[in-house]
């Protein structure tokens, strides 16, 4: 197999050790691999000095796709201060060795807030490993590589192909094995994500590993009530589930019909609810099918 490593940064804010407050990590991902400034440092010191949003103007300056890490988390120096919303992508699944848990599923409603206020951003998960030689699925503070990873459709294994997935969001999220995908379909049957759409082909794999099974869920959002910038405060999503039944390990499949209604449309396989300390093991999210 091809293994293609591309370097990123994270751009690391924090307050001083006796203030207290979000600040933001930011993810700086090179759009092109020719032109890429790799001589010119990233400003995240003096602590206190820097805000989230001031190092997503960097990455943005840099001309990175950007990426909200771990908007909320335990630590609130590592939270996001929502100083700024035009960010590429957001971390909805943060690698903490616990799975997808309740900061995780906090950021996701983050994300549906943005979709649903009309901003275009790509949903991220990713391990945050930091030491080697972990094995899957890692342990509370030490994930292992790769647990979770976001999972990318290109049209071909380049970087320009792969980032243009990235971009137009078409991605999953998941653990393991495990993974899920959401398509669009016409009256005709035809690939279609707009106000034609008829039907809703929700397909995946739910990694054999989860030995108690999980539930597949299928969501429609119409609304938010946008808390932030408030920190540890995710924004209320009014939703209705449009389908909701447990499946085993292996492979599943659901077609749904839809009416084009307006909203924002996601799936997701969690092996059990998130919480603070325990999360979802091998979970998948889907990208969303946004109808205006």
């Amino acid at each position: 197999e091809e293994f293609l490593l591309i370097s990123g940064n994270e751009i690391s804010p924090r307050q001083p050790e006796d203030a207290v407050g979000p600040c933001g990590h930011i993810g700086c991902i090179p759009r092109s691999l020719v032109d890429f400034d790799v001589e010119t440092p990233f400003t995240d010191r003096p602590m206190g000095s820097v805000s989230g949003g001031a190092a997503l103007e960097q990455a943005k300056a840099r001309n990175c796709f950007t990426i909200v890490n771990h908007p909320y988390a335990f630590a609130e120096w590592i939270v996001y201060d929502w100083s700024r919303f035009d960010y590429d992508g957001m971390e909805v699944w943060n690698g903490g060795g616990g799975g997808y848990d309740i900061f995780d599923q906090m950021s996701y409603e983050a994300w549906r807030c943005d979709l649903l206020s009309g901003r275009q951003v790509v949903p991220i998960g990713a391990s945050d490993n930091h030491r080697v030689f972990t094995e899957p699925p890692g342990l509370l503070l030490h994930p292992a590589l790769g647990w979770p990873h976001t999972a990318v459709f290109s049209v071909d294994k380049t970087w320009p192909g792969i980032l243009a997935g990235l971009a137009a969001g078409q991605v999953y999220l998941a653990e393991g094995d495990s993974q899920i995908r959401i398509d669009g379909y016409d009256e005709n049957k035809r690939r279609h994500e707009g106000a034609e759409t008829r039907y809703l082909r929700i397909r995946g794999h739910l990694d054999s590993r989860a030995e108690e099974g999980g539930t597949l869920r299928v969501v429609h959002a119409t609304a938010c009530s946008d808390t932030r910038p408030a920190p540890g405060v995710a924004p209320a999503i009014e939703d209705a589930i449009l389908y909701e039944e447990p499946i085993t390990s292996g492979d599943f499949e659901v077609v749904l019909t839809v009416d084009g209604d307006v909203g924002v449309y996601t799936a997701t396989v969690l092996t059990n609810a998130p919480t603070l300390i325990e999360g979802s093991r091998y979970a998948a999210l889907s990208r969303a099918i946004q109808i205006r």
